[in-house]
């Protein structure tokens, strides 16, 4: 009976450690998109305005 209890125990463990394993790397994909995302979408803004702020210096009126 306490063998049982142990390997239920020991078998749910390895359960949660691989469920929160998947949870977070699951995150970790999630963030690491959005924060490619949100780097294009940077890239895309700025670069036309840091050309054209280039190709036309903005004078102190």
């Amino acid at each position: 009976m306490c063998t049982l209890m142990f390997l239920c125990h020991l078998y749910s463990l390895k359960l949660a450690i691989a469920l929160l394993f998947t949870f977070v790397s699951h995150i970790y994909k999630v963030v690491t998109a959005t924060t490619m995302l949100l780097l294009i979408l940077v890239v895309i803004c700025v670069k036309p305005y840091l050309l054209s702020s280039k190709a036309y210096p903005i004078r102190a009126s």
